[in-house]
């Protein structure tokens, strides 16, 4: 749990209003085995320079939403931090799809 999990959990203080959100709704543009990949992006814009994006699959496919977010984690590797627990859950996946071929 992080810092801002915490707080948030304070029914006394509402951090809602330090960041500008936008939402956003994206849809594939083919079919996949079931229908078409929809996700949900939230953007939080913590300061002039720094954006934190949430990303949730809606519908379709999981192996699909996995491969998407793996494409663009890649593309986006030179600036997208990652906290070291997601270094570890990047590497145990990886190994997992190894064993599994």
């Amino acid at each position: 749990m992080n810092a801002f999990q915490i707080i948030s959990m304070s029914p006394g203080l509402d951090l809602s209003g330090l960041f500008q959100k936008h939402k956003m709704k994206l849809q594939g543009d083919k079919m996949g085995r079931k229908g078409y990949l929809s996700l949900s992006a939230e953007i939080f814009e913590v300061a002039s320079s720094l954006h934190m994006v949430e990303l949730r699959k809606l519908d379709g496919d999981t192996l699909e939403y996995h491969k998407f977010e793996k494409n663009l984690s890649t593309g986006l590797k030179d600036i997208v931090w990652l906290t070291e627990v997601n270094i570890a859950k990047s590497i145990d996946k990886e190994k997992q799809q190894m064993q599994s071929l």
